[in-house]
């Protein structure tokens, strides 16, 4: 599946984002956490979108083979 390009570059922005917070820190961590929920919440959307899976309950969409 490819990815639209502005989606792709959407991605790219906040992975650099999520890499750029340390890692010896709590609250560092707990950023990074937050930015990468961004990125999994878009690449969620996109998929659901184009296998006709958008707006439906994770539960349901999930249980469809």
């Amino acid at each position: 599946m490819a990815l639209n390009p502005r989606l792709e570059q959407f991605c790219d922005r906040w992975q650099a984002k999520a890499n750029g917070y340390g890692v010896h820190q709590t609250e560092d961590w707990f950023d990074r956490f937050f930015t990468l929920w961004v990125l999994f919440n878009a690449l969620y959307t996109e998929v659901a979108v184009q296998t006709g899976n958008a707006g439906r309950s994770d539960d349901v969409a999930g249980q469809e083979v």
